[in-house]
C-alpha cells in the first residue's frame, strides 16, 4: 500500500517545530480523523558545523494534509 502522506510536488506539507514533541504528538494523534504515519523517531542531518539531531513524526490531518512535527535535539550551529 502507498504511504498515506502526500509528497507529490505541488502538494502542501505543514512542518512545525516544537520543544515538546512527545506531548505535542500525543495530542495531534488523538485528534479524531488524524492518521499517524510515523511516531517520533530520531533523524540526523549533516551540516558544515556538525550533525543536527532531531525527532521527527508524521501525520495526516482530518482534512488530508500531511503534517510533520519536529523537535530539534541538537544543532551545532546554535552552540
Amino acid at each position: 500500500d502507498p504511504d498515506p502522506a502526500d509528497f507529490t510536488p505541488g502538494e502542501i506539507v505543514f512542518v512545525f517545530n516544537t520543544t515538546s514533541l512527545e506531548e505535542t504528538f500525543k495530542k495531534a494523534a488523538a485528534v479524531a480523523g488524524a492518521t499517524v504515519i510515523s511516531a517520533p523517531k530520531e533523524r540526523r542531518y549533516p551540516s558544515p558545523a556538525g550533525e543536527i539531531r532531531t525527532l521527527v513524526s508524521m501525520l495526516v490531518d482530518p482534512d488530508g494534509y500531511t503534517v510533520e512535527l519536529n523537535e530539534v535535539l541538537f544543532d551545532p550551529r546554535r552552540q
